[in-house]
């Protein structure tokens, strides 16, 4: 206690420092991409914070799937920015005050207020009534930096034993404010994880964080870990590039056809959220498959992050 006491201490200075000096640039590229020094030196608008929160939210939480679904939105249904509008009021982001014509402060931090309490962390203070694109940038970094600390996603590496040890599928499972499993299409390279697990591990990551832990085992025994039983439901949601359906179950036995991406329904996605419905992967189970993992990490560890990729629906 006294030890997690100390670390959320640090935490806490470590942030507060970061946002009054302005060092932080972790993801500062990553979010300002496709805007102009021009652009950045521009007053903000609402639709200007609107795009900039969608990117940092996209940044810090991939493929993070909608918490409600919002029609009626402060923009038109041909407005060029009603996907940045739509994206945050879908995720219980977009405030009644932000509209698109002018910057409203109240809007912005009450905005970033839940993304910080997405991880436990202080609020940035923003102190312009009338920033400017960059200054909307500097209030959002030290939410990256520190979120950073606080994530703790696992690497699951699925190789096919038939294919000279080819990754079949990996994904990473993901803590955070909707635990889930973010299936990314497998490389078309050799990636060599247990010759190189930290390069391995670093083609998952992302200027947020890297995993650290992981999993890496056969991918029929990876598919055993996630669908138990018959009665299991694998179930898509979040995919890169959308879909037209905003749900999609893969059909019982064909799973990993979505895994491995050769299902017609995600053979041009690149990215998709993954959670698994029905019986988990019990204790025992576990315990019966261990001789067949390779990992870092404890069995109990296993079985919470396993069970976070039910938790979402």
């Amino acid at each position: 206690m006294i030890r997690r006491s100390l670390a959320l201490l640090v935490l806490t200075l470590l942030f507060s420092t970061l946002a009054s000096t302005g060092l932080a640039q972790r993801c500062y590229d990553e979010v300002r991409a496709g805007l102009s020094i021009n652009e950045l030196s521009q007053p903000a608008t609402g639709r200007s914070a609107a795009r900039l929160f969608r990117r940092a939210v996209e940044l810090l939480e991939p493929s993070l799937p909608p918490l409600q679904r919002v029609v009626d939105l402060p923009v038109t249904a041909d407005d060029p920015d009603r996907e940045a509008f739509s994206y945050l009021a879908d995720r219980q982001l977009l405030e009644p005050m932000w509209l698109p014509g002018e910057f409203s402060a109240d809007a912005w931090h009450a905005a970033l207020s839940k993304v910080a309490g997405w991880y436990a962390l202080p609020v940035p203070v923003l102190d312009e009534t009338r920033p400017s694109n960059n200054e909307l940038l500097d209030s959002f970094a030290p939410i990256f930096d520190a979120a950073g600390e606080v994530l703790n996603p696992v690497a699951l590496f699925a190789f096919d034993p038939a294919a000279d040890q080819r990754i079949a599928f990996w994904a990473t499972l993901r803590n955070g404010v909707y635990p889930r499993m973010i299936v990314v299409r497998p490389p078309g390279e050799p990636i060599d994880v247990q010759g190189d697990t930290a390069g391995a591990l670093a083609h998952l990551g992302d200027c947020v964080v890297t995993p650290q832990n992981y999993v890496y085992t056969r991918a029929d025994t990876a598919e055993r870990l996630f669908l138990a039983t018959n009665e299991s439901r694998m179930v898509l949601l979040e995919t890169v590039p959308p879909s037209p359906q905003l749900l999609l179950e893969a059909p019982v036995g064909q799973e990993a056809s979505y895994l491995t991406f050769t299902a017609p329904e995600v053979a041009d996605k690149v990215r998709y959220t993954a959670l698994f419905l029905g019986p988990s992967v019990g204790f025992g189970a576990l315990l019966r498959l261990l001789p067949q993992l390779r990992t870092n990490m404890s069995p109990q560890e296993i079985v919470s992050f396993l069970n976070g990729a039910r938790n979402g629906l």
